[in-house]
């Protein structure tokens, strides 16, 4: 390595290292921040919120997972057809064997 690349590495490392400190500090503030307006926001019922050049949205979605497995049995045993598809899948024992004749 030239000192030149030494000189622009140890330049480089020091500012990335400064300014992810200030990044670490400032994220740990945002963070803080949109939490207590969120809260606020919940609390006083409102969706979104204007002020000095800036506006802030609260909506809340809710996140459902759905277990497939069981949802697949449930339309079997209620006779609702079109809703699921086969899909063709490797058969890990066949294809071991095939490859280990």
């Amino acid at each position: 390595m030239t000192a030149k690349t030494k000189n622009k590495l140890k330049v480089l490392v020091t500012a990335y290292g400064m300014h992810k400190k200030e990044y670490d500090r400032l994220k740990k503030l945002v963070d803080s921040e949109n939490k207590e307006i969120k809260s606020i926001m919940s609390e006083a019922g409102l969706d979104e919120f204007e002020y000095g050049g800036f506006s802030a949205t609260y909506d809340v979605r809710q996140r459902v997972k759905v277990d497939e497995e069981l949802l697949v049995e449930l339309l079997k045993k209620a006779g609702v057809k079109g809703l699921t598809r086969k899909v063709e899948v490797i058969d890990d024992d066949a294809l071991e064997k095939e490859v280990f004749k």
